[in-house]
Order: C-alpha cells, then sequence, then structure tokens
C-alpha cells in the first residue's frame, strides 16, 4: 500500500491547504493510485466534492463507494489544485468488517486506493 497522513497547522499553510487534508506520503506500486496521476506529497482536499480533512474522511468516502468506481480526488501539488482520477480496488475483506476486527486495530490506515495514512 502506502501512506498518507492528516495535515496539522504547519503543514496546512506549506502545502496551501487551508482547510485541511490528507499528505500522500507513499504509494503502493500495484495499487490503484499507482495507475493514476496521484504523487507522493499530493495533498488531498476532498474526493467526489466531499470534503477530506482526516484519514477518515478518504477512508469512509472510499468505502462507500462500489469497487471499479472511479472517483475524483481534488489535490493540491506544489500549492496549485487539480483533479486526480482514481478506479477503486476491491476493499481487502479484513478492511470491510468481514474479517476480525482487530484487523482495524492492527491497520487503520490501508486503504483500497493503494495509498496508506499515518495519524
Amino acid at each position: 500500500m502506502g501512506h498518507h497522513r492528516r495535515l496539522n497547522a504547519n503543514a496546512r499553510d506549506y502545502f496551501g491547504a487551508k482547510d485541511g487534508g490528507v499528505s500522500v506520503e507513499d504509494i503502493s506500486p500495484d495499487g490503484p493510485a499507482a495507475k493514476s496521476d496521484l504523487k507522493v506529497q499530493d495533498v488531498i482536499v476532498a474526493i467526489d466534492g466531499q470534503k477530506v480533512q482526516e484519514t477518515w474522511d478518504l477512508q469512509k468516502a472510499v468505502m462507500d463507494a462500489k469497487p471499479g468506481t472511479v472517483v475524483t480526488l481534488d489535490v493540491l501539488r506544489d500549492k496549485k489544485p487539480l483533479q486526480v482520477k482514481i478506479k477503486l480496488a476491491e476493499m481487502p475483506g479484513k478492511y470491510t468488517g468481514t474479517e476480525e476486527p482487530k484487523a482495524l486495530v492492527e491497520a487503520p490506515e490501508k486503504s483500497p486506493l493503494g495509498i496508506t495514512s499515518k495519524p
């Protein structure tokens, strides 16, 4: 997978994301994000028009969408807004509640976008 994290006040200022967002820390080479234009250090500020201010906003929006759906991420790259389309992958069972709930505690940062988050 990959990594993304919520922006603190300093990071919001640095990235130009005044309403907050989630920065992409890493992209899994075999995940959906790798097949898109998303880049490390992009800041995701919305998904399909819904504001993203923290990791949970992103995860919830993605989990609500069906696998194979193309979602539009509003991102900031070098403080400039752009849109990135990503086709969602199947969410592994352990993140959809069909397996032991402890998996969510062990790996709460996983996402079907092929990126991961750090709180």
